[in-house]
């Protein structure tokens, strides 16, 4: 167990850290309370029943990896790059993401509360059975991106965009095969909170955004 340490250039395997700065490290089987995480580079890793409280992920980059039953609570990862990521039970609590770009990551059962996506790319991505619950998108663009069974609560999708090409560059025939038709995803004006006659409903708690 570490505690206030800064760590460059090191592996750790199942290490508990508290108050912890990683430069450039990589880690297996760790967990990371009050952490902040600069240009880390995981490769191949397996979290498992971790919980993140309070983590800053700068410029890190994720290859491969698998996040089960892992929550983050109030954290922001800011030009983070997620290729070809899982996340399975994931639960996200009022976490930020600043100019991240998910390529083929699939997220299982994943729930996001009191979500922001700022400038977020997201290329390839399934997602099933999502929840996203008082969830705020902004510029946000989906390429390819199936939505399976997704539910979307007082969520507000500003400036969002959709690719009208598949992944390889064909344009698209049919909407709905990415899943975002009004009846399966609830997509209406109502569950949205996109009605500008009903503003502030979106259930977001007041003077967040």
């Amino acid at each position: 167990m570490l505690r206030y340490a800064t760590l460059r250039y090191a592996t750790l395997h199942y290490i508990t850290l508290h108050y912890t700065t990683l430069h450039y490290t990589i880690l297996h089987y760790t967990t990371l309370y009050l952490t902040t995480l600069r240009y880390t580079t995981l490769h191949y890793t397996t979290l498992h029943y971790n919980t993140i409280q309070y983590t800053t992920l700068n410029y890190n980059t994720l290859h491969f990896t698998t996040l089960h039953y892992t929550t983050l609570h109030y954290n922001t990862l800011r030009y983070t790059t997620l290729h070809y990521a899982t996340l399975r039970y994931t639960t996200l609590h009022y976490t930020t993401l600043h100019y991240a770009t998910l390529h083929y990551t699939t997220l299982h059962y994943t729930t996001l509360h009191y979500t922001t996506l700022h400038y977020t790319t997201l290329h390839c991505t399934t997602l099933h059975y999502t929840t996203l619950h008082y969830t705020t998108l902004h510029y946000t663009t989906l390429h390819c991106t199936a939505l399976h069974c997704t539910a979307l609560h007082c969520t507000a999708l500003h400036c969002t965009a959709q690719s009208r090409y598949d992944a390889g560059g064909a344009p698209l025939r049919d909407p709905g095969f990415t899943g975002m038709n009004r009846g399966s995803t609830g997509m209406n004006r109502g569950s949205i909170g996109d009605d500008r006659d009903e503003r502030g409903k979106t259930g977001a708690p007041p003077g967040k955004y």
